[in-house]
């Protein structure tokens, strides 16, 4: 909270801040090329610049719900097509780089925490904490960019979830540090658990081939990043 958005232009081996505005920031996404970035404010509203790649990129305000609790962002390869999830709202989808949003799936799940979708946009996941007794949680899956979406797996808090480049494979975690991963996206059975050797993690990030894992231990106020191979294509 209040560090402003930063970049690297070299793999992570040095960071520029290019914007210090203090925001509650939940969520970042970005195009493959760079030029693109999504930040989502919970709070606040959603920000989108299409110069990222200047020395100071210009960010326009945008703000689809009037309940401005967003908990996560994801777009396309391209930048042009993007999700924003909002904690009661729902999750909010444009075409268009952010000119217009409309509402993809009204928020009858309660407490939305994160959205993913794979590099075309056409598989959506969105990971759903236990918020109240008639929201159990669980994780949201559109395999149709968005129009329809179907509960996979369920029952619980769940904090995080990612999605392969291809839209093939899900990477799921719960509050109380299980991880799962999809065989499968057309059924809700098949999942299996993934044994990670490590505590306190809050966020994860799936690609082909590697599992990198956010360590974040509360009582001990530090957060660092993990990085773990998989055995096989996540």
């Amino acid at each position: 909270y209040g560090g402003g958005i930063w970049r690297s232009v070299d793999s992570g081996a040095t960071w520029t801040q290019i914007n210090s505005t203090a925001r509650n920031y939940t969520g970042i996404c970005m195009s493959n090329d760079g030029t693109k970035i999504y930040v989502c404010v919970k709070g606040g509203s959603i920000y989108y610049s299409a110069n990222a790649l200047v020395t100071t990129p210009t960010f326009t305000e945008q703000n689809p719900s009037t309940d401005n609790q967003w908990t996560g962002v994801c777009c396309s390869s391209d930048g042009s097509t993007a999700y924003c999830a909002e904690q009661f709202a729902g999750i909010f989808k444009t075409t268009n780089s952010g000119t217009n949003w409309a509402l993809s799936k009204a928020g009858d799940y309660a407490g939305i925490k994160r959205v993913r979708c794979s590099s075309d946009g056409a598989v959506v996941c969105a990971a759903v904490e236990n918020y109240t007794p008639s929201t159990p949680g669980g994780i949201l899956v559109s395999l149709d960019s968005g129009s329809t979406w179907n509960m996979r797996i369920g029952s619980g808090e769940w904090f995080d979830v990612s999605i392969n480049r291809g839209g093939t494979s899900i990477i799921a975690f719960k509050g109380n540090g299980s991880t799962y991963k999809s065989k499968g996206l057309l059924a809700d059975n098949l999942w299996e658990t993934i044994n990670i050797p490590l505590s306190y993690y809050s966020g994860i990030i799936a690609d082909d081939g590697v599992l990198s894992v956010v360590i974040s231990n509360g009582n001990a106020g530090y957060t660092q990043i993990g990085r773990a191979s998989c055995r096989e294509r996540v």
